[in-house]
């Protein structure tokens, strides 16, 4: 038996009359001539190949005693396989000439001519059309034997030349049950699509075999199969998918091109094997008209895709594999194939039932697709011989055989878990005809081919799956093992804490004792079904940067360097805190998901509340669930002021707080008895009649939750922003809302040619006449406008409309309110604020943040990423940002722009750290993110990146320009000072960018009145 090398080797002496006996039963006593001569022929190219006989199969009882239970199915199912061999040893000549079809039916040529044969037992009449014949279906009429097989001898020409030249497009025409029918015939080695057209054509394929140093018609291959591997790394590959150039007709819709079998062979080949892999499994080798299917709907199971060039040119590639020292594996199909009736087998005669199962079984409901007879004859001859094909013709090391699962169920595996007990694998859901199909080909790839390697896809995990055949197995090589790649995506999507290293290892190594798997980090099931590579999973993990050296800002701004010692400090503990929440908290990543912790959390066995409140002495959570109770849901303390409980699910899996409950955690502090809106909550109300807010559970049902249907647009280059309120949006004297803001104010922004909508007064704010900057509750959009389903359905119709959404965030200071805010939260005056004066704004009556508390640095955090996440707004325009910056918080004093005014005991640098610190984190995670600071003082470095030392924002909000045309408004146009005007234009830093406008609300209505007015009354 040759394992390696040209099978030209060796003759086999008997072969002729084996051929003969299976060529006489399959195709009637009339063609015995033809086919002994055809023997003859054979007799000088193939090797002698023997198939062992089969076993007693019962050495599965004692690799695994567990299926001596289930010996009665096993031991009918070895019994239909012996019966099976012995019928095609009786009828066949063997498993050997049976599994050789693709010599007797399609195409086959001799000295005189070429023979065609197709079995169609539902056709009434057929011929052979072509271009050959003109398409003439008179021309070339076939004849029928008894078994449904119709035949065709067309003699060479006089000059001897074939009578259907080599690339002729060849269909067989049938009166069928359903009408007249062309079809490509069933077992054609190659098919194209030609341009305009939909439906493929058969072409006969039979280039010359001679060749000149120029020319080679007929690929023959110069290289040895390897050695099979003792330990396989294979690299799943799509030829069509490989290329990371161009299309040059679409070059200008920037499409990829769909790569060649050469240009893998010459680009791809070299860069897997210096990879260090030394297997390549290739996808969509086996025709199939619909691209997108992955290959995976073959209408012609014979023929190479013609997509990515000619059948020589895939045997090219393969030889190039073997010179390179890989093995290659193809992933077969077998479990199903295309529906199509144009170019595939569906209805190939006309009837339901000739290649595939009739009726419902017939189909594949999730695939959309045909499911074959694995008990029928003519079925059994036509798969195991296509499998013989690709490693016989094309020298295929081995197969990926795909859908294995599908194939051995009559569920197909459909909406079934597999648990691991014996009663889901042996009884009336198994089909035994498509196991014992699978034993049969395996015994043939087996017996022919020693060095093949054959894997299957079952994730059933079904028993004796990699047990030999002779030994009452399937007979696979390898069981492929999609549990474990499809655990290492369930790990990207989780956070690393929330790693189950127990459930990995039981991953890792559930599988039967001594089999073989192909375990892999992804394949396309992963990559491209519905998910995508771990390398966009591992891009699009969010990371951060770390920090850089903070130095850079000396060189864009030399003067910095006169104040080093405060701007290296001030980096220095930007580090510093950045260590500390590496160390402590996993990175600023993680850090910055607080509300996945903090507030209300939902699980699949109920709710966690979680609220740090470090002053209070005892603490529950009350509501409408509990009638307000303080005693049904007490919460306890850890070691860090941090309050907990869990509500378990009711008894019939609803959650115990019901969507849209009030809402209250009451505290017992040192202030008394306090009810507050828990600190993280996700909306909050104000009740008809009442005047302190209620904090709301909102957590609708999936399918009311809204989704987003449209992508962010691309960041402009050049902002237009129209800066709006909700609220106050309506020509109408009402309240607006989120609803009709997206429905009147959206599309009239878009007509004005604006591409960034900013909206004030989202964050909840129980005081409306502070146009939403007295914030009570951080994560809460405001109720008055609608639900928080309402104002994602707004920014989705702005990014519909190509407009950016910047949201007008308050991290500058919060509401005083002690009754629905933050303030005095757990009965202490310093919990999230500066105790003492320095906790209090005097001019705008508020509380200021303590900027320096690792809590509130999570809170403030988590806050900006909420929105940009929950949200999808795509930034922000950060207010106050001078108040934060300063302890004078820029009251009263008058910046000249001398440098001592920045760096000095009146800055605040906790808050400017903070500054840094969130732009750090939003430019990581959401790089196409836009983030303006509202800053009137001029500080340096503001719009300068963290990591060369600066505070980070992308603009700086320009507020002088808007003042000045309202100043030169106030005065009579001679007393315009245009070299004052050309100042106030130019005055900004060197390469910073600021936005500059006509008037914002700090002009319009805080204390002034709009630009429109100011003309209207001149």
């Amino acid at each position: 038996m040759i394992v390696h090398g040209d099978v030209d080797a060796q003759k086999a002496e008997t072969e002729g009359q084996e051929q003969t006996s299976a060529l006489s039963t399959s195709v009637g006593e009339s063609n015995k001539a033809n086919t002994a001569s055809m023997s003859e022929s054979l007799d000088q190219k193939v090797v002698q190949r023997r198939i062992p006989p089969p076993g007693d199969g019962k050495k599965i009882y004692d690799i695994d005693p567990m299926l001596k239970s289930y010996d009665g199915h096993l031991d009918y199912r070895y019994g239909q396989y012996i019966k099976l061999r012995e019928e095609i040893d009786k009828n066949e000549g063997g498993l050997e000439a049976f599994s050789r079809g693709y010599e007797i039916f399609g195409f086959t040529r001799s000295a005189t001519g070429i023979t065609y044969r197709e079995w169609a037992p539902g056709a009434k009449a057929a011929s052979l059309i072509g271009d050959f014949n003109n398409w003439n279906s008179k021309a070339d009429v076939m004849t029928r034997n008894e078994y449904g097989v119709w035949e065709i001898f067309l003699p060479n020409d006089a000059d001897g030349s074939p009578a259907i030249p080599h690339g002729s497009r060849v269909k067989i025409r049938m009166d069928t049950p359903s009408g007249i029918k062309d079809s490509i015939p069933a077992w054609i080695k190659y098919s194209v699509q030609a341009p305009g057209e939909i439906p493929y054509n058969g072409v006969y394929y039979d280039p010359a075999e001679e060749s000149t140093p120029l020319f080679q018609d007929k690929y023959v291959f110069k290289h040895p199969r390897p050695r099979k591997p003792t330990s396989l790394r294979i690299y799943e590959s799509h030829v069509g998918m490989s290329s990371t150039k161009k299309s040059d007709v679409t070059f200008y819709l920037q499409e990829p091109m769909i790569n060649t079998y050469a240009n893998f062979r010459d680009d791809v080949l070299p860069r897997i094997k210096k990879l260090g892999y030394n297997a390549v499994q290739i996808m969509a080798i086996q025709e199939h008209s619909y691209y997108a299917s992955f290959g995976y709907h073959v209408t012609n199971f014979f023929a190479p895709s013609s997509r990515f060039g000619t059948p020589d040119d895939l045997k090219s590639l393969i030889d190039k594999a073997h010179e390179l020292g890989l093995v290659v594996l193809m992933d077969i199909v077998h479990s199903h194939a295309s529906k199509n009736t144009l170019d595939g087998l569906n209805m190939f005669d006309g009837t339901d039932g000739q290649y595939f199962h009739s009726g419902e079984r017939g189909y594949h409901w999730m695939w959309d697709s045909r499911l074959f007879n694995y008990g029928s004859w003519e079925v059994l001859r036509y798969l195991l011989s296509n499998a013989r094909w690709w490693l016989e013709e094309y020298k295929f090391d081995g197969f990926r055989f795909d859908g294995v699962t599908s194939m051995m169920y009559t569920h197909h595996g459909l909406q079934v878990e597999f648990t691991g007990n014996y009663n889901e694998y042996f009884g009336y859901s198994t089909d035994v005809d498509a196991v014992v199909y699978l034993m049969l080909v395996n015994d043939m790839i087996h017996g022919l081919y020693p060095e093949a390697i054959v894997v299957g896809e079952d994730v059933s995990g079904m028993p004796a799956f990699c047990i030999p055949v002779q030994d009452g197995g399937v007979g696979f090589d390898y069981r492929l093992h999609m549990a474990v790649a499809d655990k290492w995506i369930e790990l990207l999507k989780k956070r690393d804490e929330e790693w189950q290293v127990g459930d990995i290892v039981f991953t890792l190594t559930n599988r039967r004792w001594g089999e073989k798997c192909v375990v892999y980090a992804e394949s396309h099931d992963q990559a491209l079904v519905g998910d995508k590579t771990i390398a966009f999973w591992l891009m699009d993990k969010r990371r951060i940067p770390p920090p850089g050296d903070g130095k850079k800002i000396y060189d864009i701004d030399p003067m910095l360097k006169s104040y080093d010692g405060h701007l290296d400090y001030r980096y220095g503990q930007y580090i510093k805190l950045r260590e500390e929440i590496d160390k402590n908290e996993g990175g600023l990543e993680a850090f910055s998901r607080g509300y996945e912790i903090f507030g209300f959390t939902r699980s699949d066995t109920g709710i966690t509340y979680r609220e740090w409140a470090p002053g209070a002495k005892a603490a529950s959570l009350i509501g409408d669930f509990n009638n307000w109770n303080s005693k049904a849901d007490v919460m306890t303390r850890n070691e860090y002021g941090v309050w907990e409980i869990f509500l378990p699910n009711n008894a019939d899996g609803s959650p115990a707080i019901p969507h849209g409950s009030r809402v209250k955690i009451r505290m017992d502090t040192p202030s008394g008895i306090k009810d507050s809106i828990p600190a993280w909550i996700k909306y909050s109300v104000q009740a008809p009649g009442e005047i302190p807010y209620d904090g709301v559970y909102y957590d609708p049902a999936e399918e009311d939750k809204y989704v987003f249907k449209h992508p962010r647009p691309r960041k402009p280059t050049s902002l237009r922003i129209y800066e709006s309120h909700v609220g106050m949006s309506s020509t109408e004297p009402m309240i607006n809302t989120y609803a009709n803001f997206r429905d009147d104010v959206l599309p009239r922004i878009k007509k004005l040619g604006y591409n960034a909508v900013q909206i004030m007064a989202i964050q909840e704010h129980s005081y409306y006449a502070s146009f939403g900057y007295h914030v009570t509750n951080f994560f809460a959009p405001s109720s008055r406008f609608g639900t928080p389903d309402d104002l994602k359905s707004l920014i989705d119709k702005a990014h519909e409309l190509g407009l950016v959404v910047l949201m007008d965030i308050v991290h500058s200071h919060a509401s005083k309110n002690t009754l629905d805010g933050l303030n005095m939260f757990d009965g202490t005056d310093g919990q999230y604020f500066h105790s003492g004066s320095r906790g209090y704004h005097w001019m705008w009556d508020s509380r200021l943040f303590n900027y320096g508390s690792w809590e509130v640095l999570r809170y403030l955090l988590s806050n900006a990423r909420w929105w940009l996440e929950e949200y999808k707004f795509d930034g922000f325009r950060f207010d106050g940002v001078t108040s934060m910056m300063y302890t004078h918080h820029g009251l009263q004093v008058e910046f000249t722009g001398n440098y001592n005014e920045y760096f000095g005991y009146s800055t605040d640098v906790d808050a400017v750290v903070y500054l840094m610190l969130v732009n750090d984190m939003i430019h990581g995670l959401y790089p196409e993110a836009i983030v303006v600071g509202e800053d009137v003082s001029g500080m340096p470095a503001f719009c300068i990146p963290v990591q060369d030392g600066g505070v980070g924002f992308d603009y700086r909000l320009h507020m002088a320009v808007a003042d000045k045309w309202i100043e030169l408004l106030k005065k009579r146009d001679e007393e315009w000072q245009v070299g004052d005007i050309v100042f106030t234009l130019t005055n900004r830093r060197w390469g910073e960018k600021c936005v500059v406008y006509a008037e914002s609300h700090d002009q319009a209505l805080v204390g002034d009145k709009t630009i429109a007015f100011w003309l209207m009354d001149k």
